[in-house]
């Protein structure tokens, strides 16, 4: 649920590091699971658990009866990190 920003004091800026992102969407009654747990195996897979941080989000629907909503995986570009992106 968003939340109502009252005043500029309650937004920070702040610099973050280069950063690799994947994603996956899905569209359906409830597609939370459906985008999430290939982002997840991904992660697990590619042995970047515990180096990357996971969001999602819900989107404008398509369809009144239907949802989108996207997983997204944000991980910053340390050599570790970068040497197992190229395998």
């Amino acid at each position: 649920m968003h939340q109502k920003v009252e005043s500029l004091n309650e937004v920070r800026f702040i610099n973050l590091p280069e950063m690799r992102m994947i994603y996956n969407t899905a569209v359906s009654e409830s597609p939370e699971e459906e985008a999430i747990n290939p982002v997840i195996e991904w992660v697990k897979t590619s042995g970047l658990d515990g180096a990357s941080r996971l969001f999602g989000s819900n989107e404008n629907p398509f369809h009144q009866e239907k949802v989108r909503f996207m997983a997204m995986v944000c991980m910053p570009l340390f050599p570790k990190i970068l040497k197992r992106l190229s395998t």
